[in-house]
């Protein structure tokens, strides 16, 4: 920010006429202030407040002021507000969300129009700003890669899984298979065991069964209605030769 301090004050007898800005110079203000006032309840800005900061009293009408930091008076004067005039200064008054929007703009890309401190305190930001973006990207990127490492584990996983089922009944040359709802060759087979249990610890399907040379040979299915999702299937199937 750029804090009003004496030294920036321009008089013309006992009244304040004009404000010493950082990159411009003098610029003549609307003011009956003699003195710049410490910002407080009473006195704050009425556009950017900060703390310890100082104000001065810009006359907006015959008996109307408002209360300004060194830091409005720099945003209002780029923005095109004329700080002499009374009317310009009311209609500043009503712009206040844009104020401070000019303001988050300049502080970013024209520092040095709040003194020459905050050129390389605007430095400093912005290199934080960017370490702490990398530091977001470098955990984004490591948060994603941890994923797909587990993800591709997973699929490593089931697809040991599958050979070491697979493999239970290598030596065999037909199979019962039970299924919720078959809808199509992905839909989810569970394998009967001798003693007439479903196994719903491993599933597989029709793909699955086609790709190991297995072939369907007979399929029964039971239900409560015609609705094909109300239908059980037991499915046999026999290996290819």
């Amino acid at each position: 920010m750029f804090k009003l301090e004496d030294k920036h004050l321009v008089k013309d007898g006992l009244f304040i006429t004009a404000v010493v800005l950082p990159k411009v110079g003098e610029v003549s203000i609307k003011s009956r202030a003699r003195k710049l006032a410490k910002s407080g309840w009473l006195k704050s800005c009425d556009f950017i407040q900060f703390e310890n900061d100082t104000t001065i009293e810009l006359r907006s009408t015959w008996t109307l002021d408002v209360s300004a930091c060194g830091t409005t008076l720099v945003v209002l004067h780029h923005m095109g507000y004329d700080l002499n005039d009374s009317k310009s200064i009311a209609q500043a008054s009503k712009d206040k969300n844009n104020v401070y929007s000019k303001y988050e703009e300049l502080i970013d890309q024209k520092p040095e129009l709040f003194g020459s401190k905050w050129v390389e305190t605007a430095k400093k930001i912005k290199e934080s700003e960017k370490k702490k973006e990398i530091e977001r990207q470098r955990k984004k990127e490591q948060k994603a890669k941890a994923k797909e490492e587990k993800e591709k584990k997973a699929k490593e996983a089931e697809k040991k899984k599958e050979e070491e089922f697979f493999k239970l009944f290598k030596t065999e040359t037909e199979l019962i298979f039970f299924s919720y709802s078959l809808y199509n060759e992905n839909s989810s087979l569970y394998l009967i065991d001798d003693s007439g249990k479903v196994n719903t610890d491993q599933e597989t399907s029709l793909k699955k069964l086609y790709q190991k040379n297995w072939v369907i040979s007979d399929i029964d299915k039971t239900g409560k209605s015609a609705q094909l999702e109300d239908f059980n299937f037991l499915i046999r199937v026999a290996r290819k030769n």
